[in-house]
């Protein structure tokens, strides 16, 4: 679904992407039992993989740390 967004959305206005991240990505990620209750590391680091793509989407935040980026795209 990032994919997705990312190939058909532009990524100008935060506000809106924010808003369709949550109601397009995140149902798919709650979804997933290891999101639950993670047992192994690997799926910690994965699904936190996504929220990375999505917060380096935008250009004036790749020049942030990651935990900044995080703070700036809420």
């Amino acid at each position: 679904m990032l994919g997705l967004l990312k190939r058909t959305v532009k990524y100008t206005n935060p506000d809106i992407s924010v808003r369709l991240y949550k109601r397009l990505v995140l149902p798919h990620l709650e979804y997933v039992p290891p999101v639950w209750s993670p047992h192994y590391r690997k799926y910690e680091l994965l699904l936190e993989n996504v929220q990375h793509r999505f917060t380096l989407l935008y250009d004036k935040l790749r020049t942030l740390q990651y935990s900044e980026r995080l703070q700036e795209s809420t």
